[in-house]
């Protein structure tokens, strides 16, 4: 009788190298982004009230969209979606462990020094400091993503489209969505 693996155990899944601290982050205007990050994880659907007096963040879309995939019709889309494209919307759905997604990542991404963002990059928000109840220690769980935008800041989706799309810094994210963050780009291969 075969027997299958059902869980894996944090060494098998790579932990981000040049993830940095989000707190460490410096926001123009801000002087306790701690504090400010763990109001905004607070509100939940009063966040727009909050948006409206912070011109750090832009609400781009306010309307959830359906995610269309190969296996999935979903009425809502997500962070991974928003950030991966609908051909990745799988994605979110078959990851058994939430540190998978690096593992997932990795193959087609390579981590990137925060002094070396561009636009296009993705940001990937996680708990490192604070682990996941939920998962073995010393695990590092993927909470959010978004896109680098232009002016490098981030634009992503939070919520399963019930709080909108946002642009925002960098740091200016719920604190429930990681102690730290990593920036990865994707790969280029040679095409000989």
């Amino acid at each position: 009788m075969e027997k299958y693996i059902t869980e894996r155990g944090p060494e098998q899944y790579p932990v981000p190298i040049k993830g940095i601290e989000i707190n460490s982050l410096n926001l123009d205007g801000v002087d306790n982004l701690a504090e400010l990050r763990h109001r905004l994880g607070g509100l939940g659907d009063n966040l727009k009230s909050l948006i409206s007096r912070m011109p750090q963040m832009e609400l781009v879309q306010r309307e959830p969209r359906r995610i269309k995939s190969k296996h999935y019709a979903y009425p809502f889309s997500n962070c991974v979606t928003f950030t991966l494209g609908d051909e990745k919307g799988d994605l979110n759905f078959h990851i058994s462990h939430l540190s998978m997604l690096f593992s997932l990542l990795n193959q087609e991404y390579d981590e990137v020094d925060y002094k070396e963002i561009q636009p296009e990059d993705i940001a990937v928000y996680y708990f490192k400091n604070e682990p996941n109840p939920n998962v073995s220690i010393g695990d590092h769980t993927f909470e959010h993503m978004g896109k680098i935008t232009p002016d490098l800041k981030v634009i992503s989706q939070f919520g399963e489209g019930d709080l909108g799309v946002y642009k925002h810094p960098i740091p200016l994210v719920f604190d429930s969505y990681g102690d730290s963050v990593v920036f990865m780009r994707k790969k280029i291969y040679d095409k000989k």
